[in-house]
């Protein structure tokens, strides 16, 4: 299964309104579909695949559909259920909106300003819950004219086109801007070819990582500082980069500062919250572990360039079962990567980032009710995904190529 797209976890779903017993059959369309049908085959629910079978490799270029084709697939079911960890649309929340569909989607992308609150899920319990109210009592009844008003409103080509507009039509009237704007073919054809030949460019230039690094960390003043930043170092050793304390290095990779003041080369800043907010150094791009930790940043008035990149921390010692972060702690990112690592399910504060990073691993929790009873953490468990060796050092590389 794909993580991002995670279809375990819309099987999960499945299963739990199937054992529920309400019956429910599956529509599916588009490519890579094979993991999801051979699992719901081995559950027995009933589903039907539109496209072509018996294709045991990549059906990318063969199952893809048209648009009147997906058009006449939304319109034949009853609710469109969207698992995803995260998404750039989801497309589909606009296209189901635009058809009058019911939905089910987790607080991803644009789904957040289209839908309504009771369309929104963040647990298989909680969307099996809604599937079974709506078939009983109608729950999603009344989302569905408001999500097609949302989307008609605001996210229609005709509307983002006036709105583009608007926004170019304010911007000053700079002879740099106009330059860029006048080089635009307005030719459709030659336009693509141009992104077209951009594109083959930039694949082709072969991207490197720097030929030479300044290390600038101070060790002993914060332990998961200390573990970030032996991985980074053990890593960049790997690829016999060059290590310097010359100021002419192409990169300076730095934790808890030893040299501090501004600096004339490329500069990554790996970051915790335990770091005092005056060691943020000035133009480095800081790298954080989980995205509530750079919303925790954001909040201090840190605005350096800033991404999340995940490393394999040391797993959790001692315990077993949940591990629950507190209501109003919003610093607990490496704690929880250290359970999910061990292998247990997380409860975090409900409408905290935490779910960015925990994805279906965990549960939210609003620091009221109890906690969720055993039977769930079985589908946490089968979606718990931790940060792996490999994972982490490819998207380090990207970092250093960049």
């Amino acid at each position: 299964p794909k993580f991002q797209k995670a279809p375990e976890m819309m099987v999960a779903i499945l299963k739990r309104v199937r054992d529920a017993g309400v019956r429910v059959h599956v529509l599916l369309a588009g490519p890579r579909r094979h993991w999801i049908r051979e699992e719901l085959a081995r559950e027995g629910i009933p589903f039907t695949f539109v496209g072509k079978t018996g294709i045991t490799g990549d059906d990318f270029g063969i199952n893809i559909l048209s648009r009147e084709k997906l058009n006449r697939l939304y319109n034949a079911a009853d609710l469109h259920l969207v698992p995803s960890r995260w998404e750039g649309g989801p497309q589909s929340a606009m296209e189901a909106a635009a058809c009058r569909i019911k939905q089910l989607c987790p607080p991803i992308g644009v789904a957040r300003d289209i839908l309504e609150p009771a369309a929104i899920f963040t647990s298989a319990v909680e969307a099996a819950r809604k599937i079974l109210e709506d078939v009983s009592g109608g729950l999603l009844d009344a989302t569905v004219e408001p999500q097609f008003e949302r989307w008609k409103t605001s996210h229609t080509t005709d509307t983002l086109v006036s709105e583009l507009q608007k926004l170019y039509d304010g911007l000053p009237e700079q002879e740099t801007f106009r330059a860029k704007v006048g080089d635009v073919s307005p030719n459709r054809l030659a336009g693509s070819l141009a992104q077209f030949g951009y594109t083959v460019r930039r694949r082709l230039k072969a991207s490197r990582p720097p030929a030479s690094v300044r290390w600038n960390h101070l060790a002993g003043r914060d332990s998961d500082l200390d573990e970030v930043m032996g991985w980074t170092r053990k890593k960049l050793e790997g690829w016999n980069l060059v290590f310097t304390n010359s100021s002419d290095a192409e990169l300076e990779v730095c934790g808890w500062p030893i040299h501090q003041g501004h600096s004339s080369c490329r500069r990554l800043q790996f970051v915790t919250d335990r770091l005092p907010i005056d060691h943020i150094l000035p133009g480095a791009t800081l790298v954080v572990p989980a995205v509530q930790d750079l919303l925790n940043i954001r909040q201090r008035e840190v605005w350096n360039p800033a991404t999340v990149l995940p490393v394999p921390f040391r797993p959790l010692e001692g315990g077993s079962g949940w591990f629950v972060v507190e209501k109003n702690d919003l610093s607990a990112s490496i704690p929880v990567w250290r359970s999910m690592s061990a292998g247990r399910p997380v409860v975090y504060p409900a409408g905290s980032a935490y779910f960015e990073q925990i994805y279906w691993g965990g549960m939210p929790w609003n620091g009221e009710s109890s906690f969720p009873p055993s039977p769930i953490e079985e589908d946490c468990l089968a979606c718990l995904r931790a940060p792996s060796d490999t994972a982490a050092a490819a998207n380090l590389r990207k970092l250093l190529c960049l």
